[in-house]
């Protein structure tokens, strides 16, 4: 469980709505596209390649706003209240 932080519940809704946004995009997309690439190879065309192919399109397009959304909200919530965004990287 998540607890508010400075009294307020600002970051814990900007997480939940972003691993909604996430959840919705498995459900909405991911299953499907699975689903279709699980065919046999002969019921695999053109028009199954073209549907899984917009899906990933609608799922990257969703996913990348909710992406989007959450680190601007990040970004002003370390400007607000002074914390450093440091890139960690390997």
């Amino acid at each position: 469980k998540m607890k508010d932080f400075d009294r307020s519940p600002a970051f814990k809704d900007a997480t939940i709505k972003y691993f909604n946004e996430i959840k919705t995009g498995v459900d909405a997309e991911m299953k499907e596209v699975v689903k279709l690439s699980s065919l046999p190879e002969e019921e695999y065309d053109e028009e199954v390649e073209n549907k899984v192919n917009d899906l990933l399109d609608k799922n990257i397009d969703r996913t990348s706003k909710a992406q989007d959304e959450f680190e601007k909200f990040q970004f002003e919530f370390a400007t607000k209240y002074k914390f450093k965004i440091e890139d960690k990287k390997k």
